[in-house]
């Protein structure tokens, strides 16, 4: 059903919204949770829509090049960037490349590796604009020769990459606005390498850390400097105590376990293992047919109403059928657009594709014979004519039990809600199966779910609808008429509230 949803959306909205709407119908974040590295796969699930957000924008481009961008980035293994787990300004430690830090700040800044030496070129074929081509010679009795223009190139490339590495320096330095950290493994009876570690140690004392020139206030180009804008420096020459990782118990073999077991003592179990106590309070939510299946079960003990119209004998079904039928017949409804002519044949095949399930030709056959009917029925031109016309309706109203205040809410789906020219609103349900044949017993058996649906539109409207009716679609349309009154709606509200206080309490 989700599928044939996303299927009826994607001509109709963005492929940003489209995702969004399988993501939650499906939970798909959620399930990404239970997962290894789940907030990095949340993270770049995310990333994906934005990415489905900036395709919309083009205009140009639908879905299915959406989709061929994506293989294509499969097929290629195209090396796409991770998606940030955490905010921009986020309280995390970020590990990031000195390009990849262009253009932030952060308050703490830690450069490793400052003493790393630059690595040098390896080709042995080069192609230089002013040199020309350049070869490294070959062996020569054992030796092998310099080529003086490649060593020309490589001279002038080392002091490019020496050029090319301070200004770098430069951008790792400057991305710290209160505290700079710059760690290198290095003792100061060893020499310099790196072009890093060398320009510190042309600028400043590596023992003290003050700037070289005068040892106390660094004047060495600059007479007169304000002493206070001289950054304070501390040098640690300390090695980091390394804290030794706890062992791990080595893992017990699958053939171990027997003897283990056989062995081993027990214990209590921990209380994350223990059973969950009972919730005596009341549920979040309940739908209309958990309400009417808990109030059936507290008068099980009352005379159970045996009298039932029913269709023709050869249109008898068993339950599973008879289920399979209602939910043919409600689809086919749903469907039926009042400005086209439609054969009851082409709605029930229409509507038998939208379930996974496949229909045997008894019920397709019953269904279409229930479904000419109805295209017959006098409500059909009540509903073509109508203002404003809802076909399963879905509403979720707030329900506060008046014995005990608590607040729970109640779902449902209303078959038909439709406004007429005077502006009043009038609920239709449609049924497939038996319907008692006295108005009172009608009443009786779908009470509660009218009323729960009649409320539901006050909620909406402010009043209750003008009129409530049950249309049974068999071989002919018998209608029903509810008659809500604030008494009748009273008695039903409190079997309601007792249908959900005795769940509570069982």
């Amino acid at each position: 059903m989700i599928l044939l949803e996303l299927i009826s959306l994607k001509n109709r909205i963005g492929i940003g919204p489209l995702l969004r709407h399988a993501v939650s119908a499906t939970a798909y974040d959620a399930a990404l949770m239970t997962e290894f590295l789940p907030e990095r796969k949340v993270a770049n699930l995310h990333k994906l829509l934005k990415m489905a957000d900036q395709f919309d924008q083009i205009g140009l481009l639908g879905l299915s090049e959406f989709s061929d961008r994506l293989l294509e980035s499969i097929t290629e293994e195209a090396k796409e960037e991770m998606a940030a787990t955490h905010a921009e300004t986020g309280n995390v430690v970020r590990l990031m490349t000195v390009h990849q830090s262009k253009g932030l700040e952060f308050p703490v800044v830690f450069v490793a590796d400052v003493n790393r030496q630059r690595s040098g070129g390896s080709s042995s074929a080069i192609l230089h604009t002013s040199l020309g081509p350049l070869l490294s010679l070959p062996l020569i009795k054992g030796e092998k020769p310099e080529n003086p223009a490649m060593m020309m190139y490589r001279d002038s490339e080392r002091i490019e990459d020496e050029a090319e590495a301070i200004r770098l320096f430069y951008v790792a330095t400057t991305r710290a606005a209160d505290y700079l950290v710059l760690s290198a493994y290095w003792h100061p009876d060893e020499s310099i390498t790196g072009p890093w570690m060398s320009l510190l140690s042309e600028r400043f004392d590596l023992s003290t850390g003050l700037p070289k020139g005068d040892p106390l206030t660094g004047q060495v180009q600059q007479p007169g400097i304000d002493i206070n804008r001289i950054p304070q420096i501390h040098i640690v020459q300390k090695k980091p105590v390394r804290t030794q990782e706890k062992s791990q118990p080595r893992k017990l073999k699958l053939s171990d376990w027997s003897q283990k077991l056989s062995t081993a003592e027990p214990i209590a179990p921990p209380a994350i293992a223990l059973p969950l106590p009972i919730s005596k309070g009341i549920q979040d939510r309940y739908s209309v047919s958990e309400v009417e299946a808990m109030d059936s079960q507290i008068r099980q003990s009352q005379a159970q109403i045996s009298r039932f119209t029913t269709s023709n004998d050869k249109d008898q079904l068993n339950l599973h059928d008879s289920e399979m039928l209602g939910h043919l017949l409600h689809a086919a409804l749903e469907n039926v657009k009042f400005d086209q002519t439609e054969s009851a044949e082409k709605l029930i095949d229409t509507a038998a594709e939208q379930f996974a399930e496949t229909f045997s030709e008894s019920i397709r056959k019953t269904a279409i014979e229930r479904m000419s009917f109805t295209l017959k029925a006098d409500f059909i031109q009540e509903l073509r004519s109508a203002r404003k016309l809802y076909r399963e309706a879905e509403f979720l109203i707030k329900w506060t039990l008046h014995e005990s205040s608590q607040v729970t809410s109640i779902s449902g789906t209303i078959d038909c809600l439709l406004q007429d020219e005077a502006g009043l609103w009038h609920i239709i349900d449609y049924k497939t199966g038996a319907v008692p044949a006295q108005q009172e017993d009608v009443l009786e058996k779908f009470g509660i779910q009218m009323t729960l649906y009649a409320l539901a539109i006050k909620s909406m409207t402010g009043q209750l609808p003008s009129s409530i009716r049950i249309l049974q679609l068999a071989d002919t349309i018998r209608t029903f008429a509810i008659d809500l009154n604030q008494e009748i709606v009273s008695q039903f509200r409190n079997r309601v509230d007792q249908a959900i206080l005795e769940r509570r309490d069982h």
